[in-house]
C-alpha cells in the first residue's frame, strides 16, 4: 500500500507542475507516440500490462521504420519471415534462420552481408577516407568486371566462379 500511496502522491505533485520522474517517463512515452493523460493514473496491474504492450509495439514499429528508412539495410526492406503456422509475416525482432548456421564464420559473414558490414565497393566507397572522397553509388564498380555496382547480390550471383 505504501508504494501505491507514494506513486499517487508523485502523480499529484507532477499534476501540480512539480518536477518528478513520472514526467520523465511521460515525456519518453510521448516520444514513442504513446500519450498518457497529464495526470497519469494507473489503477491496476492490467493497466500496467496494457502500457507495456503499447511500449513494446511502439518499439517494434520504430525499429521497423529505422530499418525501412536505411539505405544500407535495403536487403531487409519488406522482408517476410516464414512462420511455422501460416503465411510469412514481417517481423522486425525475430530469430532469423541464417543465425542457426553451424559454422560461426559463415554465420557472421551472412549477417555482415545482410547488414552491409562487408568489404564490397558499395559500402567501402560510401565513406570518405584519407585523400579519397566518397563516391556516388553508381560509381562504386565491381573490382572483377568493372561493369556493375559491386553489391552483395552482384558479387554472389554474377561472380560465383571468382569466389
Amino acid at each position: 500500500h505504501y508504494a501505491r500511496l507514494a506513486f499517487d502522491a508523485l502523480c499529484i505533485l507532477h499534476g501540480a507542475g512539480h518536477s518528478a520522474w513520472i514526467g520523465d517517463i511521460q515525456w519518453c512515452l510521448s516520444q514513442c507516440g504513446i500519450d498518457l493523460p497529464r495526470f497519469p493514473v494507473l489503477i491496476s496491474v492490467d493497466d500496467v500490462h496494457a502500457l507495456i504492450k503499447k511500449v513494446t509495439a511502439a518499439c517494434h514499429e520504430d525499429l521497423q521504420r529505422q530499418v525501412d528508412n536505411s539505405d544500407r539495410l535495403y536487403l531487409l526492406h519488406g522482408r517476410l519471415e516464414p512462420l511455422e503456422n501460416g503465411r510469412p509475416k514481417a517481423r522486425v525482432l525475430h530469430f532469423r534462420h541464417y543465425l542457426s548456421v553451424k559454422r560461426a564464420d559463415h554465420r557472421k559473414s551472412m549477417t555482415r552481408l545482410l547488414l552491409s558490414d562487408h568489404h564490397l565497393a558499395v559500402e567501402q566507397l560510401r565513406r570518405a577516407a584519407r585523400y579519397v572522397p566518397s563516391l556516388p553509388r553508381d560509381c562504386r564498380l565491381c573490382r572483377f568486371c568493372q561493369k556493375a555496382v559491386e553489391t552483395p547480390e552482384h558479387a554472389v550471383l554474377a561472380h560465383q566462379q571468382d569466389m
